[in-house]
């Protein structure tokens, strides 16, 4: 891992903090969804139970935690709402001191920025597939963003790109998610019915060849799912690294709302 080991370990201890404040431990459940405090637990519950199966979960100090806890909780609850780019939307809700306010707030701004997101000019770009989720569209078009922004142009952006042309001759070949030609593959996994993110390198296995051509392989997962396979993310990595020959650059990123935009937590690449 490079230097971005470092911010997905502070990630992991915001995590963990939350758990923790919670009075449980990684090991004892398999899925966690935290409820602000005593006094209603049910709006961030139903935000996720129509998803995955889930535990409702009371934080020990109820309404009255301490002031340092309250913040890493308050940033960890806008981590996985992906609002927590905007940071005067964390000092107002750290200001609110109480976790059913400060979440209630955050969620208004996420349905606040995801409505922006919905707006975007760029949607025009953005193929859908029959069937495809909501969340899945919405993050193809943030990993759209995200490469324009490092300098591509529209027309060097391919989505769900089943075939081009080569030499006057149609070619079909492995279906990326996004994909600039030899620099960057993106691949968009929510893992709905994923019981192990170990496993997902499977789906990758008959696509390895191709994606062994490219010089980046992202893979972009909503907030959430990290946070319930944190442990699990960096063996993750390293076995799509192996598995595309450690030919490419392989990364972990995350949704932002407020930017519009995914960001990069961990990634891993051959030696320079």
């Amino acid at each position: 891992m490079r230097d971005e080991r470092r911010d997905e370990g502070e990630l992991v201890k915001y995590l963990e903090d939350l758990m923790n404040q919670a009075g449980i431990f990684e090991e004892e459940v398999k899925l966690v969804v935290f409820c602000p405090s005593s006094k209603d637990v049910e709006p961030l519950f139903n935000l996720v139970r129509k998803r995955i199966t889930s535990y409702k979960l009371i934080a020990k100090y109820g309404e009255r935690v301490p002031r340092e806890d309250f913040r890493r909780m308050v940033k960890s609850l806008a981590w996985l709402l992906s609002v927590d780019k905007s940071e005067d939307d964390l000092k107002f809700a750290e200001c609110l001191g109480d976790l059913d306010d400060a979440f209630n707030h955050l969620d208004k701004k996420r349905r606040h920025y995801l409505a922006r997101v919905k707006e975007d000019e760029d949607w025009i770009h953005i193929r859908r597939w029959e069937g495809e989720s909501d969340e899945h569209h919405i993050l193809k078009l943030l990993v759209y963003k995200t490469i324009k922004d490092l300098g591509y142009k529209d027309e060097d952006i391919k989505v769900e790109e089943a075939c081009r042309r080569e030499a006057d001759k149609v070619v079909a070949y492995p279906v990326p998610d996004l994909h600039v030609r030899g620099k960057i593959w993106a691949e968009v996994e929510t893992l709905r019915g994923v019981r192990d993110p170990l496993d997902l390198p499977h789906e990758f296995q008959g696509k390895a060849d191709e994606i062994s051509k490219y010089e980046e392989f992202w893979l972009v997962v909503p907030s959430l799912e990290i946070m319930m396979h944190a442990h699990r993310m960096g063996r993750l990595l390293e076995h799509l690294f192996r598995l595309f020959k450690g030919r490419v650059k392989v990364s972990l990123w995350y949704p932002d709302l407020v930017g519009k935009r995914a960001r990069k937590l961990a990634e891993i690449g051959p030696s320079s």
